[in-house]
């Protein structure tokens, strides 16, 4: 059985605001509640990526902007967090807030550093912290929320929209190798990113008849730009004595890029944000890999429009 860690919250991490643009929730099973004369359920799938997942704060500013209202959040990995948070009432702003407060010591607080056999990291201040910001119950959001995790016994992606949602999260994001695997019901979860970097089938699934997938999956300029940016990046946040957890997180970021783009082809529009300069390790980064998210949401902003009113 998996051990919930004891509370411990950074204090100025968690206060931030709500926004309103939330309504009743809807559960799978049940006819998804749309926004009023659109009479179409649209999902926002957000991608898996790491620290460029901060781009989806930018898209999701462009979306609140425009009073656009997804009914449907579905998200993988990094895409997961941001999603769960917004599905929650969090304004785009108080979690670009939240993204540029971090620093070396709070990334290093939310890794938890616990080398073991199996990870480095056990993601137990990430988990207190999420525990302290988003309710306990996947049915207390206000728009309906899933994400992905993978059975590391079978491969079967599980699709996560009822019970627990802090432990739903952390199965999403939990990199193998570079963080402790979850568990939950006798299983070990973990990134949803390995097979379904982003959910679009998954927003399907739960009844999108459109879905607007958010991609940070790149392929970078230069291999070897990227590579090095990536080991740059790495100094510079947290402890990886031989590489062992770069290693793993470009294994990974091989394999999104790949699945990333079959899932695209099943969305109605796609944005991508120039993020192939950053790497998923940029998470000091934070306000220019939000501008990118925005800047991409404004050339799609049409299209959204189109789909989301």
């Amino acid at each position: 059985m998996c051990s919930t860690p004891s509370l411990s919250v950074i204090p100025d991490l968690v206060t931030m605001g709500k926004h309103s643009a939330c309504s009743a929730s809807a559960e799978p099973g049940r006819s998804v509640v749309t926004k009023a004369g659109r009479g179409r359920p649209v999902a926002l799938a957000l991608g898996g990526g790491s620290a460029r997942g901060f781009a989806h704060i930018g898209v999701l500013k462009v979306i609140e902007r425009e009073r656009l209202r997804p009914d449907i959040i579905v998200g993988t990995s990094m895409g997961a967090v941001m999603g769960a948070l917004y599905a929650a009432g969090y304004a785009a702003v108080d979690m670009e807030r939240l993204i540029l407060d971090l620093e070396p010591r709070r990334l290093l607080y939310l890794a938890g550093p616990r080398p073991s056999k199996t990870a480095m990291f056990d993601l137990r201040g990430f988990t207190d912290l999420m525990r302290d910001l988003l309710p306990k119950d996947f049915s207390e959001l206000g728009v309906m929320f899933a994400c992905v995790s993978v059975d590391l016994s079978t491969g079967e992606t599980v699709l996560h929209h009822d019970g627990d949602l802090v432990a739903a999260i952390r199965a999403s994001v939990s990199v193998p190798v570079v963080f402790k695997p979850a568990c939950a019901d006798g299983r070990l979860l973990v990134d949803g990113g390995i097979v379904d970097p982003v959910p679009v089938d998954a927003a399907r699934e739960l009844g999108a008849h459109c879905v607007v997938a958010v991609s940070v999956s790149t392929i970078a300029r230069r291999a070897s730009e990227q590579r090095s940016r990536r080991r740059r990046d790495a100094d510079a946040v947290l402890p990886d004595p031989g590489g062992r957890w770069r290693i793993a997180i470009e294994a990974v970021d091989i394999m999104e890029r790949r699945l990333a783009a079959f899932a695209l082809e099943h969305a109605d529009l796609v944005i991508a944000p120039r993020v192939e300069e950053y790497s998923q390790l940029s998470f000091l980064d934070g306000a220019a890999l939000i501008a990118l998210g925005e800047t991409a949401a404004e050339e799609a902003l049409p299209e959204l429009r189109n789909l989301m009113r």
